[in-house]
């Protein structure tokens, strides 16, 4: 099964992505948000790796409360955090 979304091109490149407007992402796949009547417009996506640096899962955070980009400093955090998830959900 071909990946696809913005969840999957994080994990293919093991690099994390904010965006501030989904629907401006060329990999942004909209069917769920089309399916459900969901708007998705912001989110903040960042790899999980097991201990040999592989990626194993994505976080993904979708839309915040204000309707503003997700800020630098959370991005920050996920990344310092994104080998230990169970570690970083305590956090939050």
């Amino acid at each position: 099964m071909p990946l696809k979304g913005i969840a999957a091109n994080v994990a293919v490149r093991n690099c994390a992505s904010n965006m501030a407007d989904c629907y401006s992402e060329q990999s942004f796949d909209p069917s769920f948000d089309l399916r459900t009547g969901y708007r998705t417009t912001q989110m903040l996506c960042v790899p999980v790796e097991d201990p040999g640096k592989n990626t194993v899962a994505v976080l993904q955070f979708i839309n915040t409360l204000d309707r503003i980009p997700f800020p630098f400093f959370l991005l920050i955090i996920c990344c310092c955090r994104r080998s230990s998830p169970c570690i970083f959900c305590l956090l939050l």
